[in-house]
């Protein structure tokens, strides 16, 4: 098992160097309070996670934690307090198996009775607390559960094992952490020993919000519209609470609709897009639910601002030339995006 050491590097009142090696913390003294940081701290898994279920049953037995990655997948992590063995991996696939059978409404009742324990926050709805927060094709409800191994320490048939899985194509992961103390102070390293992408273009992966973001803001800038990009980004978060999805050439934004049975769903009411033919532009295109939603005030806006008009399928589009061309309409823009949550908000007043 690879041993991993840090040092502290400081200066002294004379400007030398100063090096020492920080104390690693018993094994013991760790494993009790793994978990416990875990859940007070989830970032320290995964960006963006949000933990959903803890020591929650499963046929095979209780999985210690449960969470929703930034793109949306159920993710399952098996504690061990000490080193990890390949009876780990058998438990984590268990649980994933187990999970994974169960219907759309067995998962949600699953996931609300057990949650608001152990630190985990009560979630009444889980489908609608998923649709807020996710809009993808494929979501938790389609997708075999993610898993993680997570331990201080893994033995070599252990990193085997998960190693082979991953390189086929099977989402599973090895994290393991080191503790570290100083001067009273107490320290974690991470180590992601197998990460579950190895495999995954082997099996036609799916591409994360996090590469399509990096995709996207690579063809601005390839175009020549970063600046003017980002910052109609920032001001569409800033005054509509909608969930973004970028695509790999598009920015499109969803608020929550109720089906005909009652059921909320994702919808598309606005889109930011490119053309190579508008170099330095970015296309603020307005679906027809958006459209409908801002109402009277739609036709005065477009009206104002017909010199910017531009197909856009399935709606209206506008174009904006620059950061400055953004900033001389930022006003009208935000008016009208205000005007569409106002009629987004009592669409689904009424439907409710």
């Amino acid at each position: 098992m690879k041993t991993i050491k840090v040092w502290s590097v400081d200066r002294t009142a004379d400007g030398d160097r100063a090096i020492s090696q920080v104390e690693m913390v018993q094994q013991t003294e760790t494993e009790t309070q793994l978990e416990e940081i875990l859940v007070e701290a989830p970032e320290l898994l995964m960006d963006s996670l949000v933990l959903v279920g803890r020591q929650t049953p499963t046929a095979g037995g209780p999985l210690d934690l449960l969470g929703v990655d930034e793109d949306g997948r159920l993710t399952i992590f098996e504690l061990k307090r000490g080193t990890l063995t390949r009876d780990a991996v058998a438990q984590v696939v268990d649980y994933a198996s187990d999970l994974h059978e169960l219907s759309r409404e067995q998962l949600c009742q699953h996931i609300e009775d057990r949650s608001g324990e152990g630190g985990i926050p009560k979630i009444d709805d889980f489908e609608a607390w998923y649709l807020e927060r996710h809009v993808n094709e494929r979501s938790c409800f389609d997708e075999r559960p993610k898993m993680v191994l997570v331990g201080l320490g893994a033995d070599d048939r252990t990193r085997r094992m998960v190693e082979f899985l991953s390189a086929g194509g099977v989402e599973i992961s090895l994290i393991t952490f080191h503790g570290f103390q100083e001067n009273g102070r107490q320290f974690f390293a991470r180590q992601e020993e197998v990460s579950s992408g190895d495999g995954a273009a082997k099996t036609g992966r799916r591409y994360t919000k996090k590469e399509n973001t990096a995709t996207l803001r690579a063809l601005a800038e390839r175009l020549g519209s970063i600046e003017l990009f980002d910052r109609m980004r920032s001001d569409i978060a800033a005054t509509i609470n909608a969930y973004e999805w970028p695509s790999l050439s598009t920015a499109t934004y969803y608020l929550t609709r109720r089906t005909e049975s009652g059921n909320p769903t994702q919808r598309a009411y606005i889109t930011l897009c490119f053309s190579d033919s508008r170099r330095g532009q970015v296309q603020l295109g307005f679906h027809e639910r958006a459209i409908d939603a801002v109402g009277d005030k739609f036709e005065e806006f477009s009206r104002s601002h017909s010199e910017r008009d531009g197909d856009y399928w399935g709606g209206k589009g506008f174009w904006f030339s620059s950061p400055e061309d953004w900033t001389s309409c930022r006003e009208d823009v935000l008016a009208v995006l205000s005007a569409m949550i106002d009629g987004w908000r009592a669409q689904d007043s009424s439907e409710s």
